[in-house]
């Protein structure tokens, strides 16, 4: 099982201060073994001065006895003095380094991982894609300090990119739309226009069969106007011919055949000249006209 960093340091810490409380309870358990020592060595010299003082003997020997007796009896209660002070001491630097490693080890972790842990969840949120969260500053100038700070710039970075990316992509897909709504467009005018050209190309063909029709039609009229010119004047020799003949002969029955002949030769010259009126080309002029009317 994987432990967090705040776990770990917390436990490097903890582990110190049981190394403190271990030095501190050595010294503390030192100092109480010199101090019992000292008090056997203190009883011994004090019982061993009254019995040096109730001897009256004024040898000048046992007299310095007695006083390096009692030089060596001020120098214990000195030591008694100083160990007691150092005793002191030991037990006061021990709580204060207690105190302090305590402290240290419930504050120090969550000064460290606090940031580290808000730089975590700031990494989830961009993954999912908030881009707006921004990790709580840290006063100071440390490497974390400038690390959230850090972090922080690089988060306004990408939110200002992704936040250009996201409008360019609606420009992108708003051009797509004008394209496509274009693309509509230029494909029904595509289809009027095909629609158009083959309403100007049946129109043409229908020209161009009425101009062929026109062209056979001149040329039937031309082959006419020759055909009616070659009988023409035949026929008009015929009548001449008839009408001289009938004044010559006397009224008959042939003089009544004369004229029904006549007649027939005068229809069918007008025939003919009806066809040649037919093949003469008309001129056509413009006539203005309302096509309400």
């Amino acid at each position: 099982m994987r432990m967090t960093l705040d776990k770990q340091i917390r436990i490097g810490f903890i582990a110190m201060l049981l190394i403190i409380v271990m030095v501190s309870g050595f010294s503390i358990f030192s100092l109480g073994k010199l101090r019992h020592s000292k008090s056997k060595v203190g009883d011994k010299e004090y019982t061993l001065t009254e019995i040096i003082r109730g001897i009256t003997n004024p040898d000048t020997d046992k007299i310095e006895n007695i006083f390096e007796k009692e030089n060596l009896f001020g120098v214990i209660q000195n030591a008694d003095t100083q160990i007691g002070l150092a005793y002191s001491n030991v037990i006061i630097i021990s709580a204060a380094a207690v105190l302090f490693g305590g402290i240290i080890t419930l504050m120090f972790p969550r000064r460290v991982t606090k940031p580290v842990m808000s730089l975590v969840e700031a990494t989830v949120n961009v993954r999912e894609g908030d881009y707006s969260y921004r990790v709580e500053k840290i006063q100071g100038t440390d490497e974390i300090a400038r690390l959230v700070n850090s972090f922080n710039k690089m988060l306004n970075t990408i939110e200002n990119e992704h936040t250009e990316l996201e409008e360019r992509n609606a420009e992108l897909e708003e051009m797509n739309a004008l394209n496509a709504k274009l693309l509509e467009e230029t494909r029904s005018f595509n289809k009027l226009l095909e629609d158009s050209v083959r309403e100007v190309k049946e129109d043409l063909d229908q020209k161009h069969r009425e101009l062929v029709r026109a062209e056979k039609l001149a040329t039937i009229g031309e082959i006419a106007t020759r055909i009616a010119h070659e009988i023409r004047n035949p026929l008009s020799g015929i009548v001449v011919a008839l009408e001289n003949l009938r004044s010559e002969l006397s009224f008959n029955a042939s003089n009544g055949r004369i004229s029904e002949i006549i007649n027939e030769v005068n229809r069918l010259d007008s025939i003919i000249r009806e066809l040649f009126q037919l093949a003469i080309p008309r001129q056509l002029g413009l006539v203005r006209s309302d096509p309400n009317e």
